[in-house]
């Protein structure tokens, strides 16, 4: 289980005038666009899938059940040189198309893409009629231009058989007896769509089992040949397809699954993560050594609800057969009864979990209407206990199983945003202003690595990690290493760092720190009739350096932060209003994306007014 922390850093630059009376230009925030850094840790947790889909199999009572197949059972005799299978490659020259057919008659297509445009000589079959529809365009070679039109002949029951120059066209059903291709080993010809017989010699693998793996994956003319048990396999298959299954054929003929029977169950009403679970308690108690290095293996899949069965002893097939048909069974929903189920939810609220699933199952937990002569099940039930954090549903086990399914998406394990923010003043003399200042307002003509040092001055300091954009007025920095640019700002007695708060916040939820007092504030005053009593309302503002981050996070190491920074402090009323502080407020908001190892400065304020010398 990996757990992705995610490390976030933000720099929010506070600026205010300095004691020597100055005129400072009056300016809003400065946004520095920078994606930020999210960082990965050594801590192990699970990321969960950004898309899943849930829909559960329905329930088809007597139907065949068809999840076996048949075994595998692979044999090792000698080591098999590494086959090389080399893929068709189109060459020559290209020529330009553009096919507009609707309902054309085929006979006319057929002239005018092999005919006119490809100038070759063919033979039509009597049986070739119908219409057809094709749109393509652009620049295609020759050879791929049939093997193009040999694919859409395919889907209207046609098929180009080539003969040396020339090309005939006749029903697909009648081309595998037809074809002259013959080759031995495991490649193929190349450049040659047609249908083609391919002889291919087998090291290890069994051909009565190699061929039904194999014909699941052949087209609808396509068939397979064995003599007994001949180390080899004769494959009757359209060219543009035989690719694939000699790929099929260089993975399942190999030693690593020599002298091991292999097969694959679908289920279609039970879960297979389960069902694997309770075979191998079941081999176990029977005193087979189940697991990896055992004699049986249950392999599940969880998102095809199926499980592969690896064992040394082929002979325990059957009896696992028999296992899988009892276990996988379809439910009555009429006869089942309605059982009670608790599920302790791990990660998240169980009160925020039961609304969505009340939407979903919103039908079957209404009240069913009764009709006479049959039992109707009874309407299903979803609560939420949040004192213990669990659920509680009452539905059919076929029911419940789906619903599962769906707690367990919902119940992921949550991801989290670890971050750092450094919130700075800096005063404004005359110094830091041709300094700090011409940093911000210069970045353009910035080299990378270069930093803006006192007085005009341009001096190359080697930063790792501090990098600038041309053309872009924002500073980024990654791999933590703002810390140095920050260390030589600090160096500066007019640099003030205000806070550096730490922050560690789960996906979606927001964050919050302050750093501060808070002040009370004269809100009203009332005095009773008759009396002279005075009663005051008195409210309280927060004050100080107040953080607040909701982080949302996304693919690739993204994040979006929503960000509010606030700098504020009361000081003693200059307004004439008696007992009513005066509030200096500096606050910035925003909403931007960053991404894992980078660390952004969010802004800064420029006030405008005069201040005497102190």
């Amino acid at each position: 289980m990996n757990k992705c922390r995610f490390l976030a850093g933000v720099i929010i630059l506070l600026l205010s005038g300095g004691c020597k009376e100055t005129q400072i230009r009056q300016s809003d925030f400065i946004p520095f666009k920078a994606p930020v850094t999210l960082s990965t840790s050594t801590e192990e947790v699970e990321k969960r899938p950004w898309e899943f889909e849930i829909s559960p199999k329905e329930a088809v009572p007597g139907e065949k059940h068809e999840g076996i197949s048949d075994e595998f059972v692979y044999k090792y005799e000698t080591k098999k040189p590494e086959p090389s299978i080399r893929k068709s490659e189109y060459t020559g020259e290209k020529i330009d198309i553009t096919f507009n057919f609707d309902n054309a008659e085929l006979k006319d297509v057929l002239q005018i893409i092999l005919g006119e445009i490809l100038n070759v000589n063919y033979i039509l079959d009597k049986r070739v009629a119908g219409t057809i529809n094709l749109h393509a365009t652009g620049q295609v070679y020759r050879e791929e231009l049939i093997s193009m039109l040999n694919t859409l002949l395919y889907v209207y029951d046609f098929a180009i058989m080539r003969d040396g120059d020339l090309y005939r066209i006749l029903p697909k059903a009648e081309t595998r007896s037809e074809t002259n291709i013959v080759v031995y080993g495991d490649k193929i010809p190349p450049y040659d769509k047609s249908i083609m017989i391919q002889i291919v010699p087998l090291q290890y693998e069994s051909p009565k089992n190699l061929n039904a793996t194999l014909r699941p994956f052949m087209t609808s003319v396509g068939n397979i040949v064995t003599h007994g048990e001949a180390p080899f396999i004769i494959i009757v298959e359209v060219a543009s397809n035989m690719e694939k299954l000699l790929t099929l054929i260089k993975t399942f003929d190999m030693p690593f699954f020599a002298g091991k029977a292999m097969k694959f169950y679908d289920f279609k009403y039970a879960d297979g993560k389960n069902v694997a679970k309770d075979l191998t308690t079941l081999a176990q108690s029977l005193g087979a050594k189940a697991g990896a290095e055992g004699e049986l293996s249950f392999i599940p899949f969880t998102d095809s609800n199926r499980i592969l069965v690896v064992t040394k002893v082929p002979e325990l097939l059957p009896k696992i057969d028999l296992w899988v048909k009892n276990i996988d069974v379809a439910p009555s929903e009429l006869e089942e009864d309605v059982k009670v189920y608790v599920y302790k939810v791990q990660h998240q609220k169980a009160e925020t979990i039961v609304p969505v699933l009340t939407q979903v199952y919103s039908e079957k937990m209404a009240a069913q209407p009764k009709v006479a002569g049959k039992q109707q099940p009874e309407a299903m039930k979803i609560v939420a206990d949040p004192k213990t954090n669990t659920i509680v549903v009452k539905a059919l086990p076929a029911d419940y199983r789906a619903i599962k399914s769906i707690i367990e998406a919902v119940d992921a394990t949550p991801q989290q945003v670890f971050i750092e923010a450094l919130i700075l003043e800096i005063r404004l003399d005359d110094t830091l202003k041709y300094g700090t200042q011409w940093l911000y307002d210069n970045l353009n003509g910035l080299t990378a690595g270069g930093l803006y040092k006192s007085a005009g001055a341009i001096e190359k300091i080697t930063v790792p990690g501090v990098a600038h954009t041309v053309g872009q007025p924002f500073l980024r920095y990654k791999d933590q290493n703002f810390d140095v640019l920050i260390e030589l700002l600090a160096t500066n007695r007019n640099v003030k760092v205000l806070s550096a708060p730490h922050l560690l916040v789960r996906d979606e939820q927001p964050a919050h720190i302050q750093v501060g007092q808070e002040v009370p504030i004269q809100a009203a005053t009332t005095q009773g009739t008759g009396q002279t009593a005075i009663f005051q309302q008195i409210q309280y503002r927060d004050t100080g350096v107040i953080l607040t981050v909701t982080p949302h996070i996304a693919e690739n190491d993204y994040i979006t932060l929503d960000i509010k920074q606030e700098v504020s402090d009361a000081d003693k009323t200059s307004t004439g209003v008696e007992d009513s502080p005066t509030f200096t407020t500096r606050n910035a908001e925003t909403s931007l994306v960053v991404k894992s190892g980078y660390t952004i400065s969010l802004g800064g304020y420029y006030p405008a007014k005069r201040r005497k010398k102190c």
